[in-house]
């Protein structure tokens, strides 16, 4: 879901807009606990948009291309594919130039490798190690330095149904890095604050890398955090479907419907 919240300098001064029926409550972080719903957040004067999966109830799935194998490329003809069941999606891990914009890292869809996971070095924010993998497996997510997880998934073995790899890692087992280069942009990314709870975040101001990062781990309670992308990312919700056609992208992270709770 989304949540709208204004912090004035820390959480304990916070006022807090939420749809009817939906409930939030704050105890040292952002705790959330129903499904998809378009709010946004302020905080320590920045704005974002946060999506909160639980995978106790929702599927977090990566798309690639369609039944016919047509990539899907943009969230509004996702969400024409797919439709209501459509919780929220956003992009995924970057991707390279070139006219098809194949993934510049690992990228599972459904169970199907479309690009091997990406070791070795290279100019880019992909590039500044430690970069990561986000993955379901089972139920359960996470996000794992890549040698680790190629390490612990080795392509013969992988059973992973859904994972992208991007970088750099913002924050990693709680410690936010401090290496990045300060430079503010709008800016995505992942977090695991448990195995079941996942958030999605779009920086609507420009923030740094810290800035998130922290952000991500004092109100959201991540524990490890993967950046997405930059000034291209964007958000689409069932109540607040996007528009941009123009943003493609080389995979997209989709939060849908249980069938059991449509």
């Amino acid at each position: 879901m989304f949540v709208r919240v204004r912090q004035l300098g820390t959480l304990s001064s916070l006022a807090v807009w939420i749809a009817p029926c939906i409930t939030a409550s704050f105890v040292g972080a952002i705790s959330v606990a129903v499904a998809a719903d378009s709010k946004h957040a302020q905080i320590n004067g920045k704005e974002y948009q946060v999506v909160h999966a639980d995978l106790k109830t929702e599927q977090v799935r990566l798309f690639f291309a369609n039944a016919r194998g047509e990539p899907y490329r943009t969230l509004p003809t996702l969400r024409a594919e797919i439709g209501t069941a459509l919780l929220a999606a956003t992009n995924a891990g970057m991707y390279d130039r070139g006219k098809t914009r194949p993934p510049v890292g690992l990228l599972i869809a459904n169970g199907k490798r479309i690009r091997d996971i990406n070791l070795g070095n290279g100019a880019g924010n992909f590039y500044k190690k430690p970069n990561g993998v986000f993955f379901v497996d089972h139920g359960q997510a996470g996000i794992l330095e890549s040698g680790e997880f190629a390490k612990r998934y080795p392509i013969e073995k992988t059973a992973v149904a859904d994972a992208t790899q991007s970088g750099p890692m913002l924050l990693i087992n709680g410690a936010p890095r401090s290496d990045l280069p300060p430079t503010p942009n709008i800016r995505s990314a992942v977090g695991v604050a448990s195995p079941t709870e996942i958030y999605f975040v779009l920086s609507v101001s420009e923030v740094s890398f810290l800035e998130l990062a922290t952000m991500m781990k004092d109100s959201l309670n991540c524990t490890d955090v993967l950046y997405l992308d930059g000034a291209i990312s964007n958000m689409d919700t069932r109540e607040q479907p996007s528009k941009a056609k123009r943003d493609r992208y080389a995979g997209i992270i989709g939060i849908v419907e249980l069938a059991a709770n449509r």
